[in-house]
């Protein structure tokens, strides 16, 4: 690992910086709540909850999202676009924290998996999504299919395997 990643990694292990750090932020976007009456402020601090507690430790993110899964409801989006809370956007999360996973440990994962059968036909497979949708005449909704069953694949296919 660099040594920017090491000292990011044990600044987020102080419990002392990490603690006063999200009671502020915690502080803050309840007065913005309460000044504005904007719901959204109030799932800030849990947002960044959820991506310092995944750093910390990635299968616990992982492990929530599959706890929330029979509890997701559909909530609509503008756009006439609907997603799935809050499972979908811990996906969302989990395919986020993937990235600095395989930045922090690139050196000690096998990717062995990459050469078997099904893998290779999971590839193909998404691949022909991607020209599906390259050539669709419904560009929004056929983007959307191929974001849902890429953060699918990585979240229950990619994950697990690493």
């Amino acid at each position: 690992m660099s040594s920017v990643a090491n000292r990011f990694l044990y600044l987020l292990r102080k419990q002392v910086f990490s603690f006063t750090g999200l009671m502020a932020l915690f502080f803050v976007c309840c007065m913005g709540f309460f000044l504005t009456k904007e719901w959204i402020l109030l799932f800030v601090p849990f947002g960044v909850l959820a991506f310092v507690w995944s750093i910390m430790d990635f299968r616990r993110l992982y492990l929530l999202m599959w706890a929330t899964i029979p509890f997701s409801i559909e909530v609509d989006l503008p756009g006439g676009l609907a997603t799935d809370f809050p499972a979908e956007p811990l996906m969302w999360l989990s395919c986020l924290m993937l990235l600095f996973y395989l930045y922090l440990y690139h050196k000690e994962i096998s990717l062995r998996f990459i050469f078997h059968h099904l893998f290779i036909l999971l590839l193909i497979h998404f691949f022909w999504i991607i020209f599906t949708t390259v050539v669709s005449t419904e560009p929004l909704i056929s983007i959307k299919y191929t974001l849902a069953k890429s953060w699918y694949l990585v979240c229950f296919v990619l994950i697990p395997l690493i």
